[in-house]
């Protein structure tokens, strides 16, 4: 009901107004909109109210009389109301639209009264802070057991501390905004985790970095940091007694529970008197344990500062004036000073646990090795040399100092010349799902449908990113095709604000041995699967042929959406395609080539699956079910295979594109397992009954 009444609210504005001569919102009839037509506000209504990208007037002029909706907003409700939840449930703070605005909420709002996420600024609001009363700043996406990161002290890593402009910028509006223009991270498939970084005392990771870490298998981590005169000031009074130690302890391991993240970075730049370190070690020991009892997989990591003495005098290195801190926490960051002999006495000094040593790498260059910028990748290069992690810090340099509308170019530049010296990713479990969208748009899309036409940025709506860049396009001579290309393409999305656009060209040779995209890494058992993607439609019928493709350790499954199964077996587990030729090249018992479920069953499947009674007019979506039997080994990369088209001759080379929307992958558990009873021969009335028979069939699916 209360997301109802918001998207009510919003129709009326758009629709109405809000009665203000003066009004200057710009989702406003009154401000710098133009009235709206019903249908039209409706759509908008509901980005708005699952996006949070506007603010409401804070006041009617309107009579509540005269505040009354017409039947536009009642039908759009009726229609879209599942959509909306599934959008609400994906892409935003789950509690932001049904939060209520009581005398003990503690959310934070700006003059517009956008919620808004922010620190800790001194010891006491940390003490006396309690849970459950900042919902609206509660990220929606947990790190599920299936994708926490192994704890290898051995392992080299990767950590990136976002550090930029002090921090709680744009990136604070936990509803996100309506500009395109800020800074995103999507190359998570380089790193192990994110840090989150201000100079106030407590940094809390804004909820859309914490969501989009998650969704990408990655640890999302706060910062604590005292710096110089006043912090020398906080230290002495928190050390001043076991109590308040104790206490603050307790109070950040529950803070990360409350708000989702997953550890901490504990910087000290300040004297410490002597007397008081005995306390400052019991509380790193505290921290640590209680984090790790609370989310076993948590980082508590130590920056290279204050010394075992309390002197503040950093180290650039790993030794005995640090050690002990180093021993009661998941790791330590190295200070940016330092010189190569350093990091191989470093290596030898911290043994077995060389890992859990990050060591600093200033992007604005400040005396570090290889002067930051684009330079970067040379520290890089020695310090996995040097068989230790890496800690980047402040990578915001790309936006900070480039031309901002060169962002997506320069980040893409940055992290490329990085790429050779990252440690490969950890793979993605299951359910898997991704609509490519980077958490940003020109215009938004939901299942195909455009419902804003505007910039709107929100992090929390960023989708599971691919797991390759330079090495995802692959080639060979013999190939029928070329792939050049593959990019983010802001003009069309199948959800959010973009999809994949590849890009290529149709070559004379006369070879159907296709090309591939590598798009996810997984480690996946042999088990059966439910898998769907959707191609735009437009690019359906062109010269070249796509293919979804699953790589395992003992074969090639291409799922082949042109083709569709007509055979009397059931739909779990479709049988091999005989009659379409396979690849040259391709060893016929190293490759499987599956059809897609035919209709009515794949319309069956995605009204199940989606809450929509017809697929959208603009994307093809085929559905495959894949038993355990075409499954040979671990499932380890997920693809996109392209050659040219069967019923194509090829006179001449020219270019090709395809646009790949989403791409959905899942367990198929017991429960929904009732679809195998579904015959190829059965009616629609037997194959509905069958479906709505399993009260708990999407629990395994992250469908929208």
């Amino acid at each position: 009901e209360s997301v109802q009444k918001l998207i009510t609210l919003y129709f009326e504005q758009l629709t109405r107004g809000c009665g203000h001569e003066n009004c200057t919102n710009y989702d406003c009839a009154n401000g710098k909109s133009k009235r709206m037509e019903p249908s039209q506000a409706a759509a908008i209504a509901l980005l708005l109210a699952a996006k949070g990208t506007s603010k409401l007037c804070k006041r009617s002029a309107l009579p509540e009389s005269q505040l009354k909706t017409d039947g536009s907003i009642t039908n759009f409700w009726t229609k879209w109301s599942s959509l909306l939840q599934r959008s609400v449930c994906k892409n935003t703070v789950n509690t932001s639209l049904s939060a209520k605005h009581t005398s003990d909420q503690l959310t934070r709002y700006d003059s517009d009264g956008r919620p808004e996420a922010c620190p800790f600024s001194n010891l006491d609001d940390a003490l006396h802070w309690i849970p459950g009363r900042d919902d609206l700043c509660v990220p929606s996406i947990p790190l599920t057991a299936s994708v926490k990161p192994a704890r290898d002290p051995s392992s080299p890593k990767l950590l990136i501390c976002h550090d930029m402009m002090g921090g709680y910028q744009k990136d604070r509006f936990v509803q996100g905004h309506s500009l395109f223009e800020d800074y995103y991270f999507y190359h998570w498939a380089l790193i192990e985790g994110f840090i989150y970084f201000s100079h106030q005392f407590l940094s809390i990771p804004p909820p859309g970095w914490i969501n989009a870490a998650h969704r990408n298998g990655k640890v999302a981590l706060g910062t604590m940091i005292t710096e110089w005169k006043d912090g020398a000031t906080l230290c002495a009074e928190l050390l001043s007694s076991k109590e308040s130690v104790v206490q603050l302890a307790q109070q950040m391991v529950t803070m990360a529970l409350y708000y989702h993240f997953d550890g901490w970075l504990v910087n000290i730049e300040n004297h410490i008197n002597s007397a008081l370190m005995d306390n400052l070690f019991t509380f790193l020991s505290l921290l640590t344990t209680g984090m790790h009892n609370a989310l076993p997989w948590s980082k508590v990591i130590w920056y290279d500062s204050v010394t075992v003495d309390g002197n503040l005098k950093w180290q650039n290195a790993l030794n005995k004036m640090n050690q002990p801190f180093f021993e009661l926490c998941d790791g330590i960051f190295l200070n940016y000073l330092w010189k190569v002999p350093l990091l191989y006495a470093t290596a030898t000094f911290a043994g077995h646990r060389r890992g859990d040593v990050y060591v600093g790498i200033d992007v604005f260059g400040r005396k570090c090795y290889g002067d930051g910028g684009y330079n970067t990748n040379k520290a890089l290069a020695v310090i996995k040399q040097a068989s230790l992690s890496a800690a980047v810090f402040a990578p915001g340099w790309v936006y900070e100092t480039q031309p901002k509308t060169q962002f997506f170019h320069n980040q893409d530049k940055f992290w490329l010349l990085l790429e050779p010296y990252c440690p490969v990713g950890e793979p993605h479990a299951l359910p898997m799902v991704s609509s490519f969208s980077r958490g940003c748009g020109e215009m938004m899309f939901v299942d195909g449908v455009l419902v804003h036409l505007g910039h709107w940025s929100n992090l929390s709506a960023q989708d599971l990113q691919p797991s390759f860049f330079s090495t995802m396009l692959r080639n060979d001579v013999k190939c029928g095709v070329h792939l050049e290309s593959c990019s983010v393409d802001n003009s069309v999305a199948y959800y959010g604000g973009s999809s994949l656009r590849i890009s290529g060209k149709l070559m004379t040779l006369k070879s159907n041995l296709p090309a591939s995209l590598r798009l996810f890494r997984t480690e996946i058992d042999s088990t059966p699967l439910l898998v769907s993607y959707s191609v735009l439609k437009d690019d359906y019928h062109s010269s070249v042929s796509h293919f979804l493709q699953l790589q395992c350790t003992g074969n090639v499954l291409l799922l082949d959406p042109y083709d569709h199964c007509t055979g009397e077996g059931e739909v779990y587990g479709l049988p091999v395609s005989g009659e379409l030729p396979l690849p040259d090249g391709w060893p016929t018992l190293s490759l499987c080539r599956l059809g897609a479920i035919p209709s009515p069953h794949s319309n069956l499947l995605h009204k199940t699956f989606t809450g929509n009674e017809h697929p959208s007019e603009k994307w093809n979506t085929e559905y495959f079910i894949i038993s355990k039997a075409y499954l040979k080994g671990a499932l380890t990369t997920i693809g996109l295979a392209v050659m040219p088209s069967l019923k194509y001759n090829v006179h001449q080379s020219h270019d090709f594109k395809l646009n790949l929307g989403e791409l959905k992958v899942s367990l198929l558990s017991c429960k929904c397992c009732h679809i195998s009873y579904i015959k190829m021969k059965d009616n629609k009335q037997t194959n509905e009954k069958a479906l709505s028979a399993n009260p708990r069939r999407t629990a395994h699916v992250r469908y929208r």
